[in-house]
């Protein structure tokens, strides 16, 4: 008996509560469902040659699931076709760490070991269609 005449008090405290709640404090990295809509801004941004927030959203997409071996492939095309090659070459190497079997990632990690910054390696060349041509290639 008790019980019932509380489950009126619980419903008040818990809709009172939400209306106290910040809901846009909660982190919203372990969404997995807004992965899909990552990549349709990563490759727009790509696209529209909006090339850093491009590599923010491959970021993202790593930090929120570390085996979305797209978004690896993706950031690594990126960085060698900018000729970061510093940043790449690490970038390859923990790529091929994550997947050892990767072809995709064997394939980045030879291309960052031969860009060079200060002669520009890749400008000038094929290879910056041919790393446009990664892009869309399967990624299993």
């Amino acid at each position: 008996m008790i019980f019932l005449r509380a489950i009126p008090l619980i419903i008040i405290i818990a809709v009172t509560a939400a209306f106290f709640v910040n809901w846009d404090s909660f982190d919203s990295k372990n969404r997995l469902y807004d992965i899909p809509g990552l990549y349709v801004s990563a490759d727009t941004l790509f696209n529209q040659s909006r090339y850093d927030m491009g590599f923010q959203r491959y970021d993202e997409i790593i930090e929120r699931d570390s085996m979305q071996q797209r978004a690896w492939t993706e950031k690594g095309v990126l960085l060698n076709y900018l000729e970061r090659c510093s940043e790449s070459l690490q970038h390859h190497q923990e790529f091929a760490k994550q997947f050892p079997d990767s072809a995709n990632a064997q394939r980045g990690l030879f291309l960052a070991e031969y860009c060079d910054e200060e002669t520009g390696y890749f400008a000038g060349t094929n290879l910056k269609e041919i790393l446009k041509s990664f892009r869309g290639i399967d990624y299993r």
